[in-house]
Order: C-alpha cells, then structure tokens, then sequence
C-alpha cells in the first residue's frame, strides 16, 4: 500500500469567495447603503496607527480566512474566546471584530439588517450587512485573547500590556461591533511590486497545481531573508515526510509595522531574490503575501498561520521558536507545546491536526 499526499481541503471544506466581479451586481448591492470611511485602529497609548480593518476584510473576502464569511457576533466571539472554535465548530484562533465608537455609531444610525458600503481612499470598497450591534469592553476582550499566567499556565508566562502590538490592537478598538458577512465589491488594484506576490488561496492553489507541486511546505515570515531562513527552508523542505516537499511556499505577512521593522517592498523582494539569485532552486519556490496586522499571538497566530497556509494549499509548515512572537510574554516553545500536544486551556486538549474540525 503507498501513502497518497495531495493538497488539502480547505479549512472548513470550501473556500470563502466573496468578492463581487460584475460590474452591475456591486452597483445594486451598495445602491442605498449607509457609507463609511475605513480608517486605521490608532493605539490608546499614543495615537500611532496599529491595524487596519480592511486587511480583515480582504482576507475575509478572499479566503484566507475560510470559514469565516465575515465580522463575528457576539456569541462567535464569546466561542473563539472560549475554544479556540467558530459557532460552526471549525477551529479559528482570534476574534475578528469591526469595531466602531459609540460617536461613529450616533452619526451612521445602523441597526441590525441595515447594509453598510465600506469605502476605501474614499472608494467604494466592500460591504457589509449588519446581523448584529454589540458592544464589549476593549481590555476584556485584549486579556481573553491572549490569556493570562493565572487562566493559561501552560504557555503564558506574563501579563499582557500596551507594550504587546497585538494585545494593544484590542485594547484601542472602539467599544461597538458591527457583525455580518463581508462582500468586496471594488477590487483593490495592486501596484508593482505587490502585485507580482498576490496569490490568494484560489490562485495559490492553480499555480500548486500548474506547478505539479505534490507536497508543498510553508515558510512564514515578516522579516527579510538571511542564511537562517535559508537553511530553513531547505532542512525542512529535504525532510518531508516520505518524500522531500516539491515546492516552498514562502508567506509573508503585510500590514502594519513596529518600530525597526522592515517595509515590505523589502521583504517580499529580498525572498523574492532567493530564488532569483539561484540560492533556491524557482522550480521550487514561491513568494507570496498575505493582508494581516500581526497580533504576535505566538502559538495562536501559529494556529491562524496553518488555517491560511492550508487554504494556500500548503501540505505541511515549518514552526521555529519564538514563532510569532514578541517580548517575553509566552514562552518560547509555545507553538510547539501547542502542536506537539495541545494547550487545555485555551480549548485545545490536542494538538489541531488531531482535533474535531481541526487542521
């Protein structure tokens, strides 16, 4: 008997597709829709822009996100927080919430039913249809995220504060959600040299395909390429499982930066050059770029890295210490804890791959 190895399913059986392309249809759908200007989420501490909502938008709509059709309800919310699970039992790691101010709220007038248009650079961008107005506290929501010392002993070392870009995203939302499914209806037009790493999970999966890439493994990053990456990918690319991986499939996140970070022209075309130089074979290697205001979550961001990844169409992915994180506040073996046998209290009894509605 031979194992067989082939692309995965997406998380949740299907891909998300949410993304309007006839002309007409976009125009009917935001004819008599309430506007609104997307603008960035600004840090409680100092006013700097952290996050922007219309990166969850497009992984949303495009998705990345699969399952997820749109912005979280209460009760998914009060789900994700609880077990690490949608309301449709699949596994999803954080809240994702369209928050607005009381004061936005006043001045929009929306209610349960009511279709809000998105805009854009003021655009028409996407939109939104309200199932639900809810309300929750910021640092509620910021600590259950992340967990605490006391709640999640095995992985959490110390408590959260602003000093976490992640847990202070929450913490500066405005205080009111608006929850529905999510529709672009004016596709974004990448400028060079963005457009040449736009691969979302469809078109990732044709190009797996028109590859003949059986296996495929996924190299996250938000960094620029050195040897150690390099080594990397290619140790854990020759390991395989029963056959080295056919293809890498590098993903780097974009969205917004901290103090020091790389910009990501930087990023994308310095792996870009790994392959173009001859440090890795193009045969086997592919950049790509996915829209998301890291919450360096660690072992949870490396949860929601394996649902995108798989979405890709990746077989397998490559988890180094420290995955994803930031300061001292997990330990450094986090991820690890998590897939090599679980994390109880966060709603994982087991590592996802051995999880009802799992990875």
């Amino acid at each position: 008997m031979s194992l067989k190895i082939q692309t995965p399913p997406p998380h949740g059986g299907k891909l998300v597709d949410l993304v309007i392309r006839d002309t007409d249809k976009a125009v009917n759908m935001a004819a008599g829709a309430v506007g609104f200007d997307i603008r960035p989420t600004r840090s409680a501490i100092d006013g700097s822009p952290i996050r922007n909502v219309y990166r969850e938008v497009m992984s949303i709509a495009y998705g990345f996100f699969s399952p997820l059709e749109g912005f979280m309800t209460r009760n998914e919310t009060e789900s994700v927080l609880k077990e690490r699970r949608l309301l449709s039992g699949w596994l999803f790691p954080f809240p994702i919430i369209f928050d607005v101010t009381e004061d936005e709220l006043r001045k929009l007038n929306v209610k349960e039913g009511d279709r809000l248009l998105l805009r854009l650079k003021g655009q028409p961008f996407a939109i939104l249809d309200i199932e639900e107005v809810w309300r929750f506290d910021p640092r509620d929501i910021a600590d259950r995220t992340f967990g605490t010392p006391e709640k999640n002993p095995e992985v959490v070392r110390r408590k959260f504060d602003e000093k976490h870009p992640g847990w202070l995203i929450y913490r500066s939302m405005g205080g009111v959600a608006l929850a529905g499914k999510v529709h672009v209806i004016n596709e974004p037009i990448f400028k060079d040299p963005y457009n040449r790493f736009w691969y979302p999970p469809a078109k990732s999966r044709e190009e797996i395909q028109r590859r003949d890439w059986r296996t495929v493994i996924a190299h996250q990053t938000r960094n620029v390429p050195h040897t150690g990456h390099e080594h990397l990918m290619k140790n854990a690319a020759f390991m395989g499982d029963i056959e080295p991986c056919h293809g890498i499939l590098v993903n780097a996140i974009i969205g917004a930066k901290r103090l020091g970070d790389f910009v990501d022209e930087t990023i994308l075309e310095g792996h870009e050059a790994v392959s173009k130089y001859g440090y890795i074979s193009p045969k086997r290697h592919m950049v790509t770029m996915t829209l998301w205001d890291m919450r360096y979550g660690n072992p949870l961001e490396s949860l929601l890295h394996g649902i995108v990844r798989q979405n890709m169409g990746c077989t397998h992915h490559m988890f180094g210490r420290d995955h994803a994180a930031v300061g001292d506040y997990y330990d450094p073996y986090s991820t690890q804890i998590l897939w090599e046998r679980g994390i109880p209290s966060f709603g994982l009894p087991a590592p996802p791959y051995d999880l009802d509605k799992g990875l």
